[in-house]
């Protein structure tokens, strides 16, 4: 499926967004924005976040389930992958 999977609009800071796909997903930082906070909760519900911003070029994986909520000013973009 590759960049065919719908990547979902950017949430307002501080929301989160679910993959709700039954695939690992990879999400690649095209702009950087302004964040100065992301997390990552796995689906047992344990988040690690972290207290930085974000790059362009740089790459997140959510497996099935996961979530991922970002703190900013102003909103990076970004683009979602199926992982084979």
């Amino acid at each position: 499926i590759g960049f065919n999977v719908p990547t979902p609009n950017f949430p307002t800071s501080g929301a989160t967004v679910i993959n709700e796909q039954p695939y690992q997903i990879e999400i690649l930082i095209l702009t950087s924005g302004n964040v100065s906070s992301w997390g990552l909760t796995n689906a047992n519900g344990n988040t690690q976040t972290v207290c930085a911003g974000l790059f362009a070029g740089q790459c997140l994986v959510l497996e099935p389930g996961d979530q991922i909520q970002l703190t900013y000013t102003v909103a990076p973009e970004w683009r979602w992958r199926v992982l084979r």
